[in-house]
């Protein structure tokens, strides 16, 4: 659902000592370009055959398979590759291998240890590297801020408080982030959707607080943990969140709000539900089960040149099945660990079957803000559609969409496509105007 992360595949360091092989930089330069030939052709048993121990623990050739499906959904069939870039760094020998696809440039980062076998692997597309202006929108802004880290047991994860001056005790919006590994921005590219909405509403007198997300700051806890669900990586956080600033002398305790992006959207009626919040905002959300949404988003994908070849129609083949695969699981099912779609452990799925947004959304009494984008392809009209029939029995909904915007709420013509995410762009302030004012309605005493 989310906007497919960005950064696919693995990195796996290791620094054993095993048996060597010798070969010179021209050798290894060769090794690595063929590499990427192999990728390219499929051949991953002919990659993994040269892992090191760690490597081999984490990594085969089917996993592999299913992530550069995933990838090459995102950007598109592999067209070529060029000679690789080297650098070494104590025992370790790093190759870049520039490569080529339909949609995007990528680049495959090859690390060998001393005895020449791959101790890291990492394919992924390239990222512009325009960095983050501020908007026009964000001078002359009167606003404290300050570090405040999200923490419960042993998690830590960091965070930022802003504060108009204008008030004593602002009302206050919490985000939560999409899929993937997220900072307290939501940093996409150049873009940071959460920083342009906190400039917005800081304007309006209304306080935010970002922290990054825990896939972000604590990756390894989802190594040492293969049962996770979305209640380990966003649930627990959100409500710890809320808590946070129950007691805040900045802040009004009455007046606390979350806002969920993507994934953060869909899971907002369950955190709405456990928590003592004034209200939710939606954006980009979905009350559809999730896969059913990547589903669409694949089909989307492969159709943007209006037909599939043979790789793109084996892809989807393979995810239909895995979609239907997850729809029977069950509570008894033995194997929670099993990865499934998306590379996502079955007990992840499990309890998303469990507990369905929808059945949340219709529980919720709260006073509900939900924003939709008119060109986001990850979030269509389909599901805002699920939404608005969801609507019909509650009075405290409303729904305000944004034709010309997408995923990122970020301006553009035509079909949305995943290389629009890394163009600089900024949130449109009548996207923060709509928040403030459904803010202030509900409890009519913001700052104007």
């Amino acid at each position: 659902m989310k906007s497919f992360a960005f950064s696919l595949v693995i990195s796996i360091l290791s620094v054993l000592q095993l048996a060597a092989q010798t070969w010179n930089e021209e050798e290894q330069r060769t090794f690595a370009y063929n590499t990427m030939r192999r990728i390219a052709a499929n051949d991953f048993d002919s990659v993994v055959v040269h892992f090191d121990s760690t490597m081999q623990r984490k990594l085969n050739s089917s996993i592999l398979d299913r992530v550069y499906s995933r990838l090459l959904m995102q950007i598109g069939e592999y067209i070529s590759h060029s000679e690789p870039r080297v650098s070494q760094a104590d025992t370790l020998f790093k190759f870049v291998v520039p490569a080529k696809f339909k949609r995007a440039e990528a680049e495959l980062t090859l690390t060998l240890n001393k005895s020449n076998q791959i101790a890291g692997l990492f394919l992924k597309p390239v990222r512009q590297t325009s960095e983050y202006l501020a908007p026009a929108y964000s001078d002359q802004l009167c606003v404290g801020e300050k570090k405040i880290d999200l923490k419960h047991g042993d998690i830590s994860l960091p965070g930022t408080l802003s504060v108009p001056c204008q008030n004593s005790k602002s009302p206050l919006v919490i985000f939560i982030h999409g899929s993937g590994p997220h900072d307290m921005d939501e940093t996409i590219g150049p873009n940071k959707l959460f920083k342009d909405l906190n400039y917005q509403l800081i304007k309006k007198g209304i306080a935010t607080y970002r922290f990054d997300k825990r896939t972000k700051s604590l990756p390894g806890f989802f190594l040492t943990k293969s049962d996770y669900t979305v209640h380990d990586e966003v649930i627990e956080d959100a409500l710890q969140a809320v808590l946070m600033f129950k007691d805040n002398p900045l802040i009004d305790p009455q007046r606390i709000f979350l806002l969920g992006h993507s994934l953060g959207a869909m899971l907002g009626p369950r955190i709405a539900l456990q928590s003592d919040l004034k209200g939710l905002i939606m954006m980009a959300g979905t009350l559809r089960p999730l896969e059913d949404v990547v589903l669409d988003q694949y089909r989307y994908l492969f159709n943007l040149d209006s037909s599939l070849n043979k790789e793109e129609q084996s892809i989807m083949e393979t995810v239909k099945l895995q979609v239907l695969e997850l729809k029977k699981l069950s509570a008894k099912s033995s194997e929670k660990n099993q990865k499934m779609l998306l590379d996502l452990p079955a007990s992840y799925w499990l309890d998303l079957n469990q507990n369905p947004a929808l059945k949340d959304f219709k529980k919720l009494r709260k006073p509900t803000l939900v924003l939709h984008a008119g060109r986001d392809y990850q979030i269509n009209e389909t599901d805002l559609n699920v939404i608005k029939v969801a609507s019909k029995n509650r009075k405290n909904v409303e729904i305000n969409v944004f034709k010309d915007l997408n995923h990122l709420f970020l301006s553009g013509k035509g079909p949305s496509k995943p290389e629009e995410y890394m163009e600089p762009g900024h949130v449109p302030t009548e996207v923060g105007d709509s928040i403030s004012r459904w803010i202030q309605n509900q409890e009519g005493s913001l700052v104007k």
